[in-house]
């Protein structure tokens, strides 16, 4: 198989997903645009990138550890599911 580059956004350079202990009734803003520094929480970055993809509000209602993707690959984005085990650049 062919390998091609990852995604250019750096959020989305690693081999394995994010995880977040979230809180019960604790907000979060999950990045969607890929240019966070925070990863995977936003920082406001999509406010200076082409599509300006707004952060996904959450607020768990238990306690709970959340899976967020960190290849660029899932189709269920910003949840991993598991399609880093097959992304063609790694």
């Amino acid at each position: 198989m062919k390998k091609i580059p990852p995604p250019d956004e750096p959020m989305y350079q690693r081999k394995i997903p994010y995880l977040i202990k979230a809180a019960e009734g604790e907000p979060l803003a999950i990045c969607r645009c890929g240019h966070s520094k925070r990863a995977p929480l936003c920082d406001g970055s999509h406010v200076e990138q082409p599509g300006n993809d707004t952060p996904l509000a959450y607020t768990p209602e238990r306690d709970e550890t959340l899976y967020v993707c960190g290849c660029g690959g899932s189709k269920s984005m910003p949840w991993c599911d598991g399609k880093h085990e097959e992304c063609p650049w790694w």
